[in-house]
């Protein structure tokens, strides 16, 4: 898994690419906690380059869209991938993730970010 951090404004955006398996799920848990625990209230996670997603993953997700919500901030979520779409579905989260997935940064920026201004 490769992960990379940037700034985007008013959002920070976790690049993450290959496969996040049990191992280093615990690894996006804590970039994703640093940027928190760091002020930042509004994440966007691409997972656009995702092979494969294991439970922890997917949990770690979960986790921190909720810790984000309840600090009156908000994680979304770029995804376009067949394999996201099918997992998001079989899981239900699409439904969870509802109004926080894009197919890709520059539509959440228009959508989301183009509209705070």
């Amino acid at each position: 898994m490769d992960v990379q951090v940037r700034d985007a404004g008013t959002v920070k955006v976790i690049e993450v690419a290959g496969r996040v398996d049990w191992e280093n799920a615990r690894d996006l848990d804590i970039e994703i906690t640093k940027l928190i625990r760091a002020g930042c209230r509004y994440v966007v996670v691409d997972i656009n380059g995702v092979s494969f997603m294991c439970s922890g993953g997917i949990g770690t997700i979960v986790h921190n869209f909720s810790k984000l919500q309840k600090a009156r901030g908000a994680m979304y979520i770029i995804s376009s991938t067949e394999y996201m779409e099918e997992l998001f579905q079989t899981l239900k989260f699409h439904i969870v993730f509802a109004g926080y997935i894009y197919p890709t940064f520059e539509s959440f920026k228009e959508k989301v970010l183009d509209h705070k201004s």
